[in-house]
């Protein structure tokens, strides 16, 4: 029996963020410098809990209009390893938040909204544990699956729209410079803040 083409894939794209998030050069920008690094872990590990969560929420549809344990059974474990990802995320943003932004919760939108989800999800753990009738115990978990994952795509609409009206207003604001420069300026200010 051979290696899956998939588990060679999964191990030839790790091995490739592990060696260019730790070795290759990176853009020299200011305020970033060597924090972009982390972006080669935060940036998948959000997505890969994004597709997670989703998968979940797919299962838990099936179970819901199947009755199969076996969809169930797959929808906590997606959740599961999604819950996972959701706190390395948390705290690899967190972590690039410090070096960045100076803090590591800056009580910004996606920070506060993401959290809030997470803890949607965690309340799914919780609720799964304190049921003993399995049947019930799936029935009602894979309403509240799909729940949360409605909830989770409707923020990340919001999130997506609230930053194309930042972006907008900025660029309208200080006209068509870049973003970075923005982020510059943003800097700036709050060093003369501290300074006065």
């Amino acid at each position: 029996m051979g290696i899956s083409w998939w588990k060679v894939a999964g191990i030839l794209l790790v091995g490739y963020t592990l060696i260019g998030g730790l070795l290759m050069p990176v853009p020299r920008m200011d305020i970033l410098n060597e924090t972009i690094r982390n972006l080669y872990f935060h940036v998948p590990m959000w997505f890969t809990m994004i597709a997670l969560f989703t998968v979940g929420a797919v299962y838990s549809i099936m179970y819901l209009t199947s009755g199969n344990m076996e969809h169930d059974i797959k929808a906590v474990s997606f959740t599961n390893v999604g819950i996972m990802f959701s706190i390395l995320g948390m705290l690899t943003g967190m972590e690039w938040a410090q070096y960045t932004w100076g803090a590591p919760w800056s009580d910004d939108v996606k920070q506060r909204d993401t959290a809030i989800c997470m803890l949607m999800y965690f309340a799914y753990t919780v609720l799964r544990g304190g049921m003993k009738d399995e049947e019930k115990r799936a029935r009602q978990e894979a309403a509240a699956l799909a729940l949360a994952d409605e909830a989770r795509e409707r923020e990340e609409q919001e999130l997506i729209q609230k930053n194309m009206l930042t972006k907008a207003e900025r660029r309208r604001l200080v006209g068509n410079a870049p973003l970075m420069n923005d982020m510059r300026h943003d800097a700036m200010m709050s060093d003369e803040r501290m300074a006065h």
